[in-house]
């Protein structure tokens, strides 16, 4: 058996952009994260074959932090975080990338997204909305209701 090399095409051919990082969703595809070069935007890309298509488009006036991959359900929703409003919260997706809601939201930070279990709808983190300089763990319904500690 021989193995077969498959090249991906380049979304911004002759165009000075960044690969920041790559990983796979569930049905096994290809994702790719790029940034221009100032890193004003964040784009999230799915590639089947060769060809891609965009997932996520993060972008603004400032610096655009690469953020982790998704989060995919069994439905094919996802779930992001997002500095967009100045502070880094969590996002629910459906699985054409249309934001459904904001899981998380507030003048506070969430940390690091731990899990997801998707049978009691809940996912699981950490954040600093007791302490900005402590991080505590907590749990939110998928459908944006307020964290638990």
């Amino acid at each position: 058996m021989s193995a077969q090399t498959t090249w991906m095409e380049d979304p911004y051919p002759g165009k000075e952009t960044l690969l920041v990082q790559v990983g796979w969703d569930l049905a096994g595809s290809l994702l790719a994260s790029y940034q221009d070069r100032l890193q004003t935007w964040l784009e999230l890309r799915r590639f089947n074959g060769g060809s891609s298509s965009l997932v996520l488009k993060e972008s603004g006036k400032a610096w655009q932090d690469r953020l982790p991959l998704p989060t995919f359900l069994k439905d094919g929703g996802f779930i992001v975080e997002s500095d967009r409003t100045g502070h880094r919260h969590l996002y629910r997706y459906d699985k054409k990338g249309k934001l459904l809601r904001a899981i998380t939201a507030g003048t506070w930070e969430v940390r690091e997204l731990h899990g997801v279990d998707e049978k009691l709808k809940r996912v699981y983190f950490s954040g600093t909305e007791n302490n900005p300089a402590g991080l505590d763990s907590y749990s939110a319904d998928l459908d944006g209701t307020l964290p638990t500690d």
